[in-house]
């Protein structure tokens, strides 16, 4: 496996467990990864929605710790992929 593709199933698989634990009801055969964005895909009640994962900057992180905030999140950017 390359890296894009290591890369292709590292996102798709903290996408799963996303949507596991956001509770979406999603297509599992629908979700494509057309990079950008990362992952697209059917979820039951809301359609075609587009996912893109980001990782918190070098500088979030120094701040948080600055100020004692110790969790490293991940974002999801969610928008209708119209």
């Amino acid at each position: 496996m390359n890296g894009s593709a290591t890369t292709k199933a590292l996102e798709r698989a903290i996408f799963e467990r996303f949507a596991l634990a956001a509770g979406f009801d999603v297509e599992g055969a629908s979700i494509a990864q057309p990079d950008p964005p990362d992952i697209v895909c059917n979820i039951r009640g809301l359609g075609s929605v587009a996912f893109e994962p980001a990782a918190p900057s070098a500088g979030d992180v120094r701040r948080r710790a600055l100020v004692g905030q110790n969790k490293c999140e991940t974002k999801i950017i969610m928008g209708n992929s119209r």
